[in-house]
């Protein structure tokens, strides 16, 4: 949930080899009960796999993104991605840097995304996560949006049909004055 309201992603990810991924995607923001009208925006890439494709143990991979907020202005992202598997036992990172083409924002803005989940049952995995937005803001007190938010929370995965279809959730506490008291998120994703 935004602050603005509910925001609602479908993503679209093509293999073209088992290390090239094309991807496009559509955000839609659903106004809060005051008010307003839908918004709709998106975005184009792709995702590069820089480890064996059959590695089950550890992945790296890079994205790199071009797209368009709700408010209209242009921004493009990288992100590094990175999972080690230890048995049941999954750790996970990625770090997330993005500039946006306006006068009044940052050069840079950071976000840190880091779990570790277990797999309890076959299909079920428990873990928590950590978020780290607007990371610059702990090195630079002219930071556009106030400075840095960080979460951390439970989260659950469930992976169903032999592991093509992955159903996840999960609910975080905002730590500090800067952040949102609680956050969540609820994502399906298919593999065809």
């Amino acid at each position: 949930m935004a602050p603005t309201g509910a925001q609602h992603a479908l993503t679209f990810n093509y293999g073209l080899s088992n290390r090239i991924a094309p991807l496009a995607s559509i955000r839609v923001l659903q106004p809060t009960h005051g008010g307003g009208s839908v918004q709709a925006t998106g975005n184009v890439g792709a995702r590069f796999l820089i480890t064996d494709p059959g590695s089950t143990r550890f992945r790296l991979a890079v994205a790199t993104v071009v797209f368009r907020e709700f408010e209209g202005d242009a921004g493009a992202y990288a992100r590094v991605a990175a999972s080690y598997d230890i048995g049941k036992l999954r750790l996970a990172a990625n770090v997330h840097l993005e500039h946006v083409f306006a006068d009044d924002r940052d050069a840079v803005d950071v976000l840190a995304l880091a779990g570790v989940s277990y797999k309890v049952l076959d299909p079920l995995r428990v873990g928590v996560e950590y978020v780290g937005q607007d990371l610059e803001g702990m090195a630079d007190d002219e930071e556009a949006e106030g400075g840095a938010h960080h979460y951390v929370g439970p989260s659950i995965a469930v992976e169903l049909m032999r592991d093509k279809l992955q159903l996840t959730a999960a609910v975080a506490a905002g730590l500090g004055e800067q952040a949102q008291p609680l956050v969540g998120r609820v994502a399906a994703l298919m593999t065809f």
